[in-house]
């Protein structure tokens, strides 16, 4: 697992890509802020609701499980407070736990040793900020043209 975080505009995506191809992952990345745009917890915004790490986490968590993740998966904008690293770590911890509690097994297979990288891209204040107002242009641009 790879974990990517860093300001908006700082090519997490971009990165993503590379790091996709190098490690030989198929899967497309897990975008935490596109977990936190479903239906429900759309509603919850809208009615002001603070989205805490435990519903965060269920969040990734209930991803990571599901099989096309099963070789890797790169998570974007995961962690971002304490308490989520401190979920990570003990999901490291427990997969490590399993790893050796069946490794002599004929389930040794299922637990491959984990591997997580954190990656934390900088990007200057600046910069950030110009690649959002870019983003924001070309998507006011893309919508008067398609008229989403």
């Amino acid at each position: 697992m790879v974990n990517i975080f860093e300001a908006p505009g700082s090519g997490k995506g971009t990165m993503s890509d590379v790091i996709k191809s190098s490690r030989g992952l198929s899967s497309d990345p897990i975008v935490c802020s596109d977990l936190l745009n479903s239906q429900e917890m759309i509603e919850k915004k809208n009615k002001g609701e603070m989205i805490g790490d435990k519903e965060v986490v269920k969040l990734v968590f209930e991803h990571l499980l599901e099989r096309k993740y099963q070789s890797g998966v790169i998570l974007d904008g995961f962690p971002r407070t304490k308490i989520q690293a401190q979920c990570i770590s003990l999901l490291y911890d427990q997969m490590f736990s399993l790893r050796n509690e069946f490794k002599m097994t004929i389930h040794k297979f299922k637990f491959r040793r984990p591997i997580f990288h954190i990656l934390v891209l900088f990007c200057d204040e600046l910069t950030s900020i110009q690649r959002q107002v870019e983003r924001g242009k070309h998507a006011h641009k893309t919508k008067q043209l398609y008229g989403n």
